[in-house]
């Protein structure tokens, strides 16, 4: 990617910074670029307390830092655990609906749009930036489908390292000098150390099992609860395939 000719379009150029491993890749990589653009960081008032210190100390070395704060946790309280699978009648709205009970479950990305994207997209607007780099790549499972370079709202988002492998990202931190075994997961940013809504996502388990481990026996616990949730909801789907096929 040609920085030089981002930077000569773009006035106001933002960085969007997790401190997972890609974003900090990215941003190390674009380092000559530093005094030419605003770091942006989400804290959504979760995180795992490696990641925030890590983020404070960047905030220190970078010229130009913005973050914002929010309160995932009052988030949940309000509208329930994030899950990949969700019973409609244990969403804040079905309870409405059908009555309150114990759990409330909501969608994994309804919970990452309201305490992460939407405080992403209110960074970059307050930055008043038109270009923004991420150390989103190809690779990821989870990404925007738009390509590096596309504009949306009024910005033109960039990916800084885009075509890079797992194993160049890994072999670059290295090479900077990082060996955190936190870098070398799979979710490596952990915006939410309470977040019920990833479950495939094993190597994190295991990270906060072992450095948090109260806070891995209470995912756990919501863990047993969400399932129980999910199983007692499919019984009447069991029910109705069992007697239309017997029809």
């Amino acid at each position: 990617m040609n920085f030089d000719e981002v930077f000569s379009k773009h006035q106001r150029v933002a960085f969007l910074c997790s401190g997972g491993k890609d974003s900090i890749a990215a941003l190390y990589y674009m380092k000559d670029y530093w005094d030419k653009m605003v770091v942006c960081w989400v804290n959504t008032g979760d995180l795992c307390p490696h990641v925030e210190s890590y983020m404070q100390k960047i905030s220190q070395e970078v010229p130009n830092f913005v973050a914002s704060y929010g309160d995932v946790r009052k988030w949940h309280e309000d509208n329930g655990w994030p899950s990949p699978i969700v019973p409609v009648d244990y969403t804040s709205y079905g309870q409405a609906v059908s009555g309150k009970k114990p759990t409330k479950i909501c969608g994994t990305y309804e919970c990452c749009q309201a305490n992460i994207h939407k405080p992403v997209a209110d960074l970059v607007k307050s930055v008043g930036a038109t270009a923004v780099f991420t150390g989103a790549r190809d690779a990821d499972e989870l990404r925007d489908p738009r390509p590096s370079g596309a504009w949306a709202n009024g910005s033109q988002w960039f990916q800084a390292i885009g075509d890079w492998s797992d194993k160049e990202v890994f072999a670059y931190l290295r090479k900077i000098g990082i060996t955190d075994p936190r870098f070398f997961g799979d979710d490596t940013s952990i915006d939410c150390l309470s977040c019920t809504g990833y479950p495939k996502y094993t190597a994190r388990a295991d990270y906060i099992k072992q450095h948090h481990p109260k806070e891995h026996q209470e995912v756990q616990r919501r863990y047993n609860l969400i399932k129980a949730v999910i199983v007692s909801a499919v019984t009447p789907l069991d029910t109705a395939i069992e007697v239309n096929h017997e029809i």
